[in-house]
């Protein structure tokens, strides 16, 4: 069986995709890294590019590998895709493949930018308990239970790494893909 990784959106983290792996049983190679920028060390926060940051994960994606990702993770693994000739298979949901007209890229970021600056003015906690309130987050979660644990597992993130995040990961950063596809 090849080997699977899978990379969870923004926000989120590698036990997301638990009970999939849990569904899958025992399945050798099966991989789920933090995102750069997530996770309670912000990882790969210092300096970077959204290139940067694909070729990071990159690296821990092993040849012929199934590669799916969510939200943010499938943008990311779409960028790993335009890098990589050697996947097994590419899974991609809720992704978007990128901006092309170049205003809209602008908007994006500027709107990035400004999440950013909310999130280093009112903190980590009310960003991201304002993020679950997102009707489309909301949509994924259907037990109050569930809702209530990826509440708590949002905040478990660097203030400095979703900033990041944000302005170098954001869908306005992304170059447009829809080549790759």
């Amino acid at each position: 069986m090849k080997p699977l990784v899978l990379l969870h959106g923004f926000l989120g983290q590698p036990s997301h995709f638990d009970g999939v792996r849990a569904h899958l049983g025992p399945v050798a190679g099966t991989a789920a890294p933090r995102l750069p920028g997530h996770g309670p060390d912000g990882a790969l926060t210092a300096g970077g590019t959204w290139d940067d940051a694909v070729e990071a994960l990159s690296s821990v994606v092993p040849a012929g590998a199934v590669l799916c990702g969510y939200s943010l993770g499938a943008r990311l693994a779409l960028g790993i895709s335009r890098r990589r000739l050697d996947l097994g298979a590419l899974v991609l949901l809720s992704g978007h493949p990128g901006l092309d007209d170049s205003s809209s890229r602008g908007d994006r970021l500027q709107e990035d930018a400004a999440r950013a600056l909310r999130l280093e003015r009112d903190g980590l906690r009310a960003f991201a308990d304002a993020w679950g309130e997102e009707p489309i987050v909301k949509l994924f979660a259907a037990s109050q239970s569930e809702r209530d644990a990826r509440a708590e597992a949002r905040r478990d993130h660097t203030l400095a790494g979703i900033a990041w995040s944000l302005r170098v990961l954001g869908l306005g950063a992304m170059p447009p893909m829809d080549a790759v596809l």
